[in-house]
């Protein structure tokens, strides 16, 4: 009988040690592949909160007939844009050079003041059928809205445009369209810091 107990003991205790070694595998798996990570630098859109005005001149966007103006009711920073659309064509945007195949995250603060819906997007100007939409058609509420996505074969730029249907009045912050970039974390071994050195010391 003891001697039954004991071997159930050691199989216990080896089926504690292959339980510990499996999840000390997943955690290593699953928490130190890529890491994605951004600075203000890598945002390609100029100007993103709407910050940067030359007497009532938006800098850096095009303005297409719309009315606009800074407005005091914003995610961050001093202003968020105020717009109003008053027929087809009537937008703010910039345009970018992109990498087909490559991987990019949109991200932006609307806030539908009028109108059935504010909207913004993101399409290629030389593939007019693909392009991401957002649309807001909460009133009165800053919502935020964020999409990654892989640009398509045959696009080299792009144009983000904010607007809304017709007559429709809202309020943008925070812009930013990023290229998506993965750093994969390495751990140091003592085989590989002595494969760098011919003595097999390390430093």
């Amino acid at each position: 009988m003891k001697k039954s107990v004991n071997s159930k003991s050691l199989v216990l205790g080896i089926l504690f040690v292959v339980l510990i070694i499996a999840v000390i595998y997943l955690i290593y798996t699953f928490t130190t592949p890529n890491i994605i990570s951004f600075s203000p630098a890598d945002n390609l859109v100029v100007n993103p909160g709407f910050e940067t005005w030359s007497g009532n001149t938006l800098n850096s966007w095009s303005v297409n007939n719309s009315f606009i103006t800074k407005n005091f009711d914003k995610i961050s920073g001093n202003y968020s844009l105020f717009l109003q659309r008053k027929g087809w064509g009537y937008t703010t945007g910039q345009n970018f050079n992109v990498v087909p195949g490559e991987n990019y995250t949109f991200e932006i603060y609307i806030k539908k003041l009028n109108g059935s819906a504010a909207w913004a997007r993101v399409f290629s100007t030389s593939n007019y059928s693909w392009q991401q939409v957002f649309f807001q058609y909460n009133t009165n509420i800053w919502n935020k809205f964020s999409k990654n996505f892989t640009i398509p074969s045959g696009t080299t730029r792009v144009r983000l445009e904010l607007g809304g249907t017709t007559n429709a009045i809202a309020l943008f912050d925070e812009v930013s369209l990023r290229k998506i970039v993965l750093t994969t974390l390495n751990t140091c071994i003592d085989s590989d810091v002595n494969s760098q050195y011919p003595d097999g010391k390390n430093p």
